[in-house]
């Protein structure tokens, strides 16, 4: 009776070994199963998150890229308005050069009509007369002349402050979008570094 007691307990451990081993097999391939799963989804959401670095980096890059071509095209609008500008002032220079010559073509003109009449009436009266006007000829002259030179110097020193404070803002954006290539760059290298860490981690 004990040996036989001895052997129903040694059939009652091995099976129960036998059950033990046999739920582990069944959980460790559940959990293998599991692992596999969670490895793909962990890839998936990986190369998703990559795509998407990619696709921000491009067009953070082509919006720069469009800013700066925009900016080069204001730039040389800018430049053929100053150019015009420039020509105009010019012209207008030449405009009112020519006028008040002929202002004071006609001025000398009248000036000696007035004179030729003050002769006839009084050969001193007319002296003064003609000294007189033509003081105030050249006087009106002189200022007329001051004011257009004036004027010109001021609309040139504004196109030529304006066309300086375009070439700096240029300068500025050119550096601030080297800049941030160079930050989309090193972001880029960062988050390549850390996926490959976090995919060194998954296999280890």
């Amino acid at each position: 009776e004990a040996e036989e007691a001895r052997k129903r307990a040694d059939e009652s451990r091995k099976q129960r070994q036998a059950e033990v081993l046999a739920a582990f097999c069944q959980d460790a391939m559940g959990m293998s199963r599991s692992v596999l799963q969670a490895w793909r989804e962990h890839l998936e959401a990986q190369k998703r998150e990559e795509r998407r670095s990619r696709e921000r980096v491009q067009v953070i890059a082509r919006l720069a890229s469009d800013a700066e071509g925009e900016l080069q095209v204001v730039l040389r609008l800018w430049q053929a308005h100053t150019a015009r500008q420039k020509e105009e002032l010019l012209a207008q220079r030449q405009r009112e050069a020519e006028e008040a010559r002929k202002r004071a073509d006609e001025s000398r003109k009248q000036r000696q009509a007035e004179v030729l009449a003050a002769f006839c009436q009084d050969a001193m009266g007319m002296s003064r007369l003609v000294l007189q006007a033509w003081r105030e000829h050249l006087e009106a002259q002189k200022r007329e002349e001051r004011r257009s030179r004036e004027r010109v110097q001021v609309i040139a020193r504004l196109a030529s402050d304006a066309e300086g404070e375009l070439q700096v803002v240029l300068r500025l954006w050119q550096a601030h979008t080297a800049r941030q290539k160079e930050e989309l760059l090193a972001q880029r290298q960062r988050e390549a570094e850390e996926a490959r860490k976090r995919a060194d981690e998954s296999r280890k």
